[in-house]
């Protein structure tokens, strides 16, 4: 039987080549970037926290993929550790990006939501999306999510199931489509009992929902040899599909020279923000404190580091408490 999934991303199935599987097409979104400096001209008139660093394009619609307040909240990290992880983080940033534009361009349906009215973008850490039980799935690292699983009667404690590198909810009549994406920019190791584990988790959450899952990789590490699929992952695509679930593989338009360029500029200005302290046009950041302001001295933005190492906006707590 057909996963129903197949009815958003049906182009993109993966089809028999005599005994082998193939991934006929990739998408057909057309991308490009950008790299911008923190003091080029363009800059000057942002706020230093919302000063472009990566500008990326989908079929000609310009996007401000990473600004310099996304690589500041992450200076308490460990330099090594962020140098590593940052390829990972640019992976999901691009197929969550290259995603959205998909199903945008897909003739049937409409795009859903999976936040309620209450979801505020700038108060979003922890909150909490669904939860049925002892299942939930909350946001982490905006617009990474979480899925949690409650352990324990006297005591229960949440476990990590796994982080959802997006998850996009698109509606064809009254029949809600889960699209569950994960990227791999490098070697692929998925652990398919936590991924079978993830959809009974989501499932229980929206049990009236369809589900797809999508794997961003490179041509190395998915197919050997003209778009035919590699034997692990052609086993994890028949068990998907025996639990009705979609399966589909896009690789990155980008090369693997290119990510790497785009990582080090990102890390030059990771580097920066790492410097224990370092003036900008119109501000001063440390390593507790950001604080911006404008030609007059009166504050604009005011952020302070929490013990978990992400920034409190203090800005918008005074607005609110006015």
């Amino acid at each position: 039987m057909r996963p129903t999934g197949y009815d958003v991303l049906g182009t993109w199935a993966p089809e028999k080549d005599g005994t082998r599987l193939i991934s006929p097409h990739n998408h057909d979104v057309t991308t490009s970037s950008r790299l911008v400096g923190l003091v080029d001209p363009e800059n000057m008139q942002r706020s230093p926290l919302e000063r472009v660093l990566l500008e990326y394009d989908t079929d000609g619609k310009k996007y401000p993929l990473y600004t310099f307040g996304q690589i500041v909240k992450h200076v308490s990290r460990k330099e090594e550790g962020f140098k590593q992880r940052l390829r990972g983080d640019l992976a999901e940033h691009i197929a969550r990006r290259v995603m959205k534009r998909i199903l945008h361009k897909l003739k049937i349906g409409k795009s859903g939501g999976i936040y309620d009215a209450r979801f505020r973008t700038a108060q979003h850490e922890g909150y909490t999306v669904a939860s049925q039980d002892n299942i939930v799935l909350k946001v982490h690292n905006y617009p990474n999510l979480v899925l949690l699983e409650r352990r324990g009667e006297d005591k229960p404690c949440e476990y990590n199931v796994t982080d959802l590198d997006g998850l996009f909810d698109h509606r064809i009549g009254q029949q809600r489509h889960l699209i569950v994406v994960e990227a791999k920019e490098g070697h692929i190791k998925l652990k398919e009992e936590t991924l079978m584990h993830t959809f009974d988790c989501m499932e229980q959450l929206y049990p009236k929902a369809a589900f797809s899952y999508v794997l961003f990789g490179t041509d190395r590490y998915l197919f050997s040899g003209k778009r035919r699929l590699q034997d692990r992952h052609v086993d994890l695509y028949h068990r998907l599909i025996e639990r009705n679930i979609a399966t589909v593989f896009f690789t990155f338009n980008e090369s693997r020279q290119e990510i790497a360029d785009i990582r080090n500029h990102l890390y030059q200005h990771y580097v920066l923000a790492k410097q224990k302290s370092f003036r900008l046009a119109t501000g001063l950041v440390n390593d507790e404190e950001i604080s911006i302001y404008d030609t007059m001295g009166n504050i604009l933005k005011q952020l302070r580091k929490k013990e978990n190492g992400d920034y409190e906006d203090l800005t918008a707590k005074q607005a609110l408490a006015q």
